[in-house]
């Protein structure tokens, strides 16, 4: 058995027991490797890089050969993040694949043509406008101005893409694409040492807005410009924390806990 097993699908359910009647506690995206800690009948369980555990059905992944066998894979300069909401690309098959906002997948230069290839080692000619590079040092902000297409996206329990989001996941995906290794679940974020608290007069584009309900850590979004937070309740939406706006979200504005920043990333 591989030590690691790769998405296949363009996104995969992560559940809490083997079996698809448990609750999906998160999911994982193209291309994403994930650590194989057992394995019961068609059922593996998985350790994602945030540490997050549970169950994924073997149907969703294939294991590393492609990823292990290519020289080209082991550099993350071949490495781009997709930046729209979804890219589309045809298959050999005739159907479409809707790669998800956030995946992270590699892309190759061969005789001038520009290609993805996928884990089962399909190579599918794309245009690169909905790309940006792994190692390019991308700002908050710009993350940010991509993140504004997931608008409309429904809630997801667990969910981490395109298809649907959860609060947390909208936020570690955004971190991520920004260089930052972010846990799963509001609560665990609000522990990170990567977050410094911050006031409210203070407050700027890329900072993070925790709420709370009964006092626990319930929901986070984050901060756009002029008091502005993108969020995902219910559907991705933006409010406001300025009780003047019309999209000023009162209930859930009297539930603030703390605003945070992250740290800036050393070089």
């Amino acid at each position: 058995m591989h030590k690691y097993r790769i998405v296949k699908t363009s996104v995969a359910n992560i559940y809490n027991s083997s079996t698809f009647t448990s609750q999906i506690v998160t999911q994982a995206l193209l291309w994403e490797e994930l650590l194989v800690c057992e394995k019961k009948d068609d059922w593996y369980k998985v350790k994602q890089n945030d540490g997050y555990v549970g169950w994924i059905h073997s149907f969703y992944t294939i294991d590393s050969t492609v990823y292990d066998n290519n020289k080209l894979l082991k550099d993350k300069n071949n490495w781009f993040w997709i930046k729209d909401r979804f890219l589309v690309v045809t298959l050999k098959n005739n159907s479409d694949l809707y790669i998800s906002f956030g995946s992270l997948i590699p892309c190759i230069q061969d005789e001038k043509k520009f290609f993805i290839l996928l884990p089962t080692n399909e190579k599918i000619n794309i245009d690169t406008n909905s790309l940006i590079p792994y190692y390019n040092r991308n700002k908050i902000e710009n993350i940010l101005s991509y993140a504004k297409s997931l608008i409309g996206v429904p809630y997801l329990w667990g969910g981490k893409s395109s298809f649907g989001y959860d609060c947390s996941g909208l936020i570690q995906i955004l971190c991520k694409m920004s260089g930052y290794t972010f846990l799963r679940d509001c609560n665990m974020q609000i522990k990170s040492n990567l977050l410094v608290e911050i006031n409210k007069e203070d407050i700027k584009v890329g900072d993070l807005i925790y709420f709370k309900d009964e006092g626990k850590i319930s929901h986070v979004g984050i901060l756009l410009a002029n008091n502005k937070f993108l969020h995902s309740s219910g559907y991705v939406k933006i409010n406001s924390i300025n009780s003047n706006d019309d999209d000023f979200n009162s209930k859930l504005c009297q539930s603030i806990y703390a605003f945070y920043r992250l740290k800036s990333i050393q070089c």
